[in-house]
């Protein structure tokens, strides 16, 4: 007689949430690094433009402030698109990890770890998962210092 239980399911309650309780642990350790990455990320973009700011302001370098604008623009897309790309995993993460609780609260079936490499979790087949990137890439929180600082780098260059 062949069982059609799932091998990889877990059965001991007991080992189950263990298990559980660790996968979200190591989770919430890749949303911690991947945000510290971010705010690290963001001071250099902060130091970069405070670097513009006085180039343009003590004119002390020789440039044309139109070619120094658009080094700023092309440094202010550039490292928006690295936060968006940081961010996919994080809100992967977040996702499982709300799984996860969820599966805990409910005491119910937990079947393995699967992480962000599991087919449940792919970005490309799970239209929940898209949906929740595509609205971390827009939301407000993650553009809104990225045009600040555009708009203060134009400012000056236009009142200077």
């Amino acid at each position: 007689m062949k069982s059609t239980e799932n091998p990889n399911r877990i059965n001991n309650n007991e080992d189950h949430r263990k298990l559980a309780y660790e996968e979200w642990k190591v989770l919430q350790e890749i949303i911690s690094r991947r945000e510290n990455f971010i705010y690290q990320m963001r001071n250099w973009l902060y130091t970069l433009s405070t670097a513009f700011i006085i180039a343009i302001i003590t004119k002390e370098i020789q440039i044309d402030k139109k070619i120094l604008v658009f080094s700023e623009l092309v440094f202010i897309i550039s490292f928006y698109i690295i936060e968006i790309t940081q961010r996919i995993p994080i809100v992967s993460s977040s996702y499982r990890v709300n799984k996860i609780v969820q599966i805990l609260y409910d005491n119910s079936e937990y079947d393995q770890p699967i992480f962000n490499t599991s087919k449940k979790n792919n970005i490309k087949k799970n239209p929940v998962l898209k949906k929740l990137i595509w609205k971390e890439a827009i939301s407000h929180r993650i553009w809104s210092p990225y045009l600040m600082l555009l708009i203060l780098i134009s400012a000056i260059c236009y009142f200077l």
